[in-house]
């Protein structure tokens, strides 16, 4: 019952956060757009795999996290609030609770809606007349990420206790970005090669959404830097690099500005709707290889 439980509640979990993705996407797509994005993400990448096989792991949780993260960010900058700071910070904290690396969060908190250097400076005066607010927000998150901190003193007599060994750890002057990305041992783009439409989407996303460009750009080039100079970059036993999946909740912006620009122009969408279901069947029968542990795929 327990492992039963455990992999239905992360079908739950991401069903929630998937209806946070529609609400945070409508708010500067249209459906249809929005309906595509839904699609490519369930069925054409590994959170299918993390949500439905592996829901076990932390990954599928903080893909839900980071969207409710975006959701309350959005409402915060709009109508700021004692209750939003509040449960902002205590998202945020849980995100770093469960991985460390997931404080790059703090870049789309602090840089939404912001696109140019004036606004930096609007933020800036933002943040100092709202500053209480600020400092719930803070309280809150330091609240929940120190949780682990108490733990390790508790039971291992320090504040900080790495529990990894010394065969694992960051290197952050050589990172394995290339590996990453494209080596046939992990490669995000060879196992979850639907990923590759980001890159284009990223011009898109700068050439009319410029306010959230920034915000998204610089979490996905943090984020990518940070989970590739682990020693151990691909993760252990696993279908593509789980180490992304959460950041699908803000690389949903670049892909459905590419789907949206795409969608006028009628040839060149026929042939990106044949690559969306080619790589859906791919995704599908990959997972089916790793779940069964089958194939000549790298898991």
């Amino acid at each position: 019952p327990y492992q039963i439980c455990i992999n239905f509640w992360s079908i739950f979990v991401v069903i929630a956060g998937l209806w946070f993705l529609r609400k945070n996407l409508l708010k500067w797509f249209d459906d249809n757009t929005v309906a595509i994005i839904l699609f490519i993400l369930c069925v054409a990448t590994n959170l299918y795999n993390f949500t439905s096989f592996s829901g076990n792991m932390s990954h599928s949780y903080l893909f839900t996290l980071y969207l409710l993260i975006i959701y309350f960010v959005d409402k915060f900058y709009k109508q700021p609030a004692y209750l939003i700071a509040l449960l902002l910070g205590l998202l945020a904290g849980l995100a770093v609770l469960t991985r460390p690396t997931e404080i790059v969060c703090m870049i789309p908190i602090v840089l939404w809606n912001v696109s140019n250097f004036v606004e930096v400076k609007e933020r800036i005066t933002f943040f100092k007349v709202h500053f209480l607010k600020l400092f719930v927000f803070f309280l809150s998150a330091i609240a929940v990420g120190s949780i682990q901190l108490v733990y390790w003193k508790t039971y291992s007599g320090h504040w900080i206790f790495w529990s990894y060994g010394d065969n694992e750890t960051f290197s952050f002057l050589h990172p394995h970005i290339f590996n990453g990305l494209l080596s046939y041992k992990k490669g995000w783009f060879i196992y979850t090669p639907i990923m590759l439409l980001i890159l284009p989407g990223f011009y898109f996303l700068y050439k009319k959404y410029r306010s959230i460009f920034w915000a998204v750009f610089l979490f996905c080039i943090f984020n990518i830097y940070f989970v590739f100079s682990w020693d151990c970059w691909w993760y252990g036993g696993s279908f593509s690099q789980r180490s992304v999946i959460q950041s699908y909740s803000l690389l949903a912006f670049p892909l459905a500005a590419f789907i949206e620009a795409t969608k006028q122009k009628r040839f060149l969408f026929i042939c990106i709707t044949v690559f969306i279901l080619f790589c859906s069947w791919l995704n599908i029968i990959m997972t089916y290889q790793s779940y069964c542990y089958s194939g000549i795929m790298e898991t």
